[in-house]
């Protein structure tokens, strides 16, 4: 009886060995609390990934509401009491009062910077199975509230490679304002050749590529915000009837030379001393021919063709604006293009067009090219703005005054250009281009 006792429990034995029933059951129950934690772990760090980018947005708000309202100078209280409104609007609560000067971080002491920071604690609750303790979140954010220093030569197509060139031997010399560029290329602004660069500084919202003997002075900083256009709602449509040769002496008047109209090249004004009167200029405008050429004050309407100056032209006029317009595919352009032409424009100190010497219609279509260079001696007093047009100064060209400016989609540099900022007579203000940036 023992024998066959001993002989059914070893049998019994090796079967359960043999028994793989319930071994799943087992196995999970043990690893049951590690897939909860694994689970809980990624479900809370999202969570609290998601919390974090909610935080550093309302910190980012409140640091650039007490940042705008520092720039106004509208005092500490009133700093306070926009950076705690913004953040609170913005789902979150700030942990103590905006500092100007920030505490701590790159901009510490800085008295033109506002610093904000919020802070959430987060208990733990499926990630606590692992024996994860509650923690913090801090983020914080320095919006830096001075004023941007002026740019006057500023080029505005979002996307473009070399927007802003210095080509060849370009020698280029800034007097009291900078260039901005606002294309995010990574080589929105570029120096090649042996061209150089002197002046205060250039922003780039993209790269920059400053190459071969290229030589530059002015610091250049990438990837900073673009500089706001200053002329984005002025309108530049032409009004009143076209001049026609029956009308052409009401409105160039003198002798000397000859002045004709057609409609294949407008009026043309062919040596001789003339005075040009306000008007629409159909199908364009241009001089010949040692025409000496003074323009009374007002707006001139280039209504499609060009504005084309050559062969020893000399022009000036006070109060002036040239506009280039027209419709379909004619929008005129400006065309300076010979040696010893001497242009000596101011825009006008008050009016719709103040501080606007010249004005492209907004409306014609990008990369038409206007082109001023053969050695021409260039004096336009005031800003040239070309939202949607591409301007070379070439061939040793000189701009210079004492005020000029160049707002243009693109602008390009192959000649010697002298860019001054005395500017006051025109109302322009740095303001144009202030506003509070993140800077942490």
């Amino acid at each position: 009886m023992a024998f066959h006792f001993r002989t059914s429990l070893e049998r019994f034995l090796r079967r359960f060995a043999r028994d793989e029933r319930g071994v799943y059951a087992i196995l999970f129950a043990l690893i049951l609390p590690m897939l909860l934690g694994m689970v809980g772990i990624a479900v809370e760090v999202g969570y609290w990934y998601s919390q974090k980018r909610d935080m550093q947005s309302a910190a980012d708000a409140a640091a650039m509401a007490g940042a705008y309202e520092l720039l106004e100078g509208n005092g500490t209280a009133a700093m306070v009491a926009a950076g705690h409104d913004s953040a609170t609007r913005n789902g979150h609560t700030l942990s103590r009062d905006p500092e100007n000067p920030p505490w701590t971080g790159a901009y510490t002491g800085d008295s033109t910077a506002v610093m904000a920071e919020v802070e959430s604690n987060q208990a733990p609750i499926f990630s606590g199975v692992l024996g994860l303790s509650a923690f913090t979140i801090s983020v914080r954010a320095t919006a830096h509230a001075a004023p941007l220093s002026d740019a006057c030569v500023i080029a505005l197509s979002p996307t473009s490679a070399s927007t802003l060139g210095l080509l060849g031997t370009a020698d280029v010399n800034m007097s009291g304002c900078g260039m901005a560029v606002n294309s995010n290329d990574s080589t929105a602004f570029s120096m090649v050749g042996s061209s150089a660069l002197s002046g205060p500084f250039v922003r780039v919202t993209g790269g920059s590529d400053i190459s071969n003997n290229a030589s530059n002075s002015a610091p250049v900083t990438n990837n900073s915000p673009s500089t706001l256009d200053p002329y984005s709602t002025i309108s530049a449509t032409a009004s009143g009837s076209c001049i026609t040769s029956g009308t052409l002496g009401t409105y160039v008047s003198g002798s000397g030379g000859n002045t004709s109209y057609t409609a294949a090249q407008g009026v043309k004004i062919n040596g001789g001393t003339y005075t040009m009167q306000p008007g629409r200029y159909c199908n364009g405008f241009s001089t010949v021919s040692d025409a000496n050429v003074t323009m009374a004050p007002g707006t001139y309407y280039i209504d499609g063709g060009s504005f084309s100056l050559s062969a020893q032209t000399q022009i000036s006029g006070t109060g002036v604006t040239i506009v280039l317009t027209g419709s379909g595919s004619d929008y005129a352009t400006m065309d300076i293009q010979s040696a010893n032409t001497v242009v000596d424009i101011s825009a006008p100190t008050s009016g719709t067009y103040q501080g606007l010497v010249v004005v492209q219609d907004r409306n014609a279509p990008e990369g038409n090219n206007n082109v001023i260079t053969g050695g021409s001696s260039t004096n336009f007093n005031g800003t040239m703005y070309l939202p949607n047009g591409d301007i070379s100064y070439r061939g040793g060209a000189v701009a210079g005054g004492g005020c000029t400016r160049i707002i243009s989609y693109t602008i390009q540099f192959t000649g010697n250009a002298d860019l001054n900022n005395d500017c006051n007579a025109y109302g322009y203000s740095n303001q144009l281009s202030s506003r509070p940036v993140l800077v942490e």
